[in-house]
């Protein structure tokens, strides 16, 4: 996937640009917010009137150039109110925790001081059950409904975890998953909240699994701990399940951030946010930046984290228009945002509409600059560009990746300079920085194969027979072709969770 370059998307912030040709991204997204059904015998969901969401939608330029086609920015902002004082319904919690021999030592003994803060910040009445993997994954306590005489059977469980093999994340996933499973019901809120310090075994079912989880309506709030996880795979469980994603280097600190998603789930507006896109007459969408698409048509999907009150989620939308007269009303994207309100269980939408006006005076269109949209998607744009970068690097294709995260910069710095914006700037220095690192991220090569002599220890081989062993090339480290340091590790765990942050909120 190669992103789109900000001169293009920013030439200026009326800004028409060449027409581009829609493409589709590696992973669609639910078309839905989720598959639980509602139970309506429920009494909390008959009491609680619905909370709804409040859509905004805006154009960078309330104008487009007359008798020309260009591309168009539109930015759809989705808020949350507060939900009031009506209870929240209950919550389904699986809690799944990396206990391979990485852990051991400090982040084990802080990752059981975690799960039960998790344990204690969950009300009566809430389910949790617990995971541990190393080699393989075990189910340390069943899906439970929490009470006075469960909650001591779940304390001894947690405070058995040991770090031992190696790290079956997948395995992880896929129990916690059918603990959730067990005990999903509609109006509820249903999450699996991992925590894992390291890099999987296999990572090819993971972000199937993931997607599983946001298609039955549980989201996946993704915790990296200390420098050497796997900073784009975790994310990547985190949106396609809609959930949250952090980096926490210090183990210490991971109790604080578990204490944060008690509240992030007493504070639950909406949950299996999808964002339907429609485009108008002669109108195509081009990309969402740092979104993955699903398409219907063409209508475009795009799936969003579950919403707290009072947060605020937002989508830069591209779009390709064709030529209009001067004076037109050119209707350019129906949107409609499909949620389960959080309170309720019902399932919501609602609906939003924008459209631009044709205009052959060069004055008119630079007066109808709304510079926040603009500024939005340079920021959405290169945050984007970040995530592709890193993901690039860990593959291995860091000359592509280098080359990209050159442009990127090049192109962020000049746009700076026309519209200052401090948190494009911090994007723009985070990759900077992140330029040295990008060998480090590459994969090691796979080791080489030898054949030296040496004494045998046992029958089966005799003394100066050839042994075969394997050699790591010089210079490599489990992090990647050169290795990083300690400082590299961190900043590019940091940047990468920035840019994540950019684009999903939080």
């Amino acid at each position: 996937m190669r992103l789109r370059s900000l001169p293009l998307l920013l030439l200026t912030a009326a800004a028409l640009v060449p027409a581009c040709t829609p493409r589709k991204a590696h992973v669609a997204p639910p078309v839905g917010p989720g598959a639980v059904s509602v139970d309506p015998g429920d009494p909390t969901i008959a009491e609680a009137a619905p909370l709804r969401l409040e859509v905004v939608t805006e154009l960078a330029n309330r104008f487009v150039e007359a008798d020309a086609s260009g591309e168009v920015l539109a930015r759809i902002q989705i808020r949350a109110p507060s939900p009031g004082d009506t209870p929240r319904p209950r919550a389904n919690i699986a809690l799944v925790v990396d206990t391979s021999a990485s852990m051991e030592g400090d982040a084990i003994v802080r990752a059981r001081q975690a799960a039960l803060t998790l344990l204690e910040g969950l009300r009566d009445g809430d389910v949790l059950s617990v995971v541990a993997f190393g080699s393989s994954a075990e189910v340390l306590a069943p899906a439970t409904v929490l009470d006075a005489d469960t909650r001591p059977a779940l304390r001894t469980a947690i405070e058995g975890m040991r770090a031992w093999g190696t790290t079956d994340l997948a395995g992880g996933l896929q129990a916690a998953l059918q603990q959730a499973q067990a005990q999903a019901r509609g109006g509820e809120i249903n999450r699996m909240v991992l925590l894992s310090d390291g890099v999987p075994n296999d990572e090819a079912p993971i972000t199937n699994l993931a997607q599983q989880a946001r298609n039955g309506g549980i989201s996946i709030t993704a915790l990296g701990l200390g420098l050497e996880y796997h900073e784009t795979l975790l994310g990547q469980i985190a949106q396609l399940s809609g959930g949250n994603f952090h980096f926490v280097e210090d183990p210490a600190k991971v109790a604080a951030v578990f204490r944060d998603e008690v509240l992030a789930i007493d504070r639950l507006a909406a949950r299996g946010l999808s964002v339907t896109l429609t485009p108008g007459p002669g109108v195509s969408i081009v990309d969402v930046p740092g979104h993955a698409l699903g398409y219907n048509g063409r209508n475009v999907v795009v799936g969003l984290p579950d919403l707290a009150e009072g947060q605020m989620h937002q989508l830069v939308v591209r779009l390709a228009v064709g030529e209009h007269r001067d004076g037109a009303t050119v209707e350019l994207l129906d949107g409609m945002v499909g949620y389960v309100e959080a309170r309720s269980g019902q399932v919501q939408q609602e609906q939003t509409f924008v459209a631009a006006q044709a205009s052959g005076d060069a004055a008119e269109r630079e007066e109808g600059i709304n510079l926040s949209v603009a500024v939005a998607a340079a920021r959405a744009t290169t945050a984007a560009a970040t995530l592709h970068i890193v993901a690039m690097a860990r593959s291995g294709q860091v000359g592509e990746a280098t080359r990209e995260l050159d442009e990127t910069v090049a192109q962020a710095k000049a746009l700076s300079q026309r519209m200052p914006d401090a948190e494009l700037a911090r994007l723009v220095d985070d990759l900077v920085e992140l330029r040295p690192t990008l060998p480090g991220l590459a994969p090691p090569p796979p080791p080489t194969v030898s054949h030296q002599r040496r004494p045998s220890k046992g029958k089966a081989v005799e003394l100066g027979d050839a042994v075969p062993f394997a050699e790591m090339q010089p210079g490599t480290a489990a992090s990647g072709g050169v290795g990083l340091s300690a400082a590299g590790a961190r900043n590019v765990r940091a940047t990468h969770e920035r840019a994540f942050r950019t684009l999903n909120g939080g």
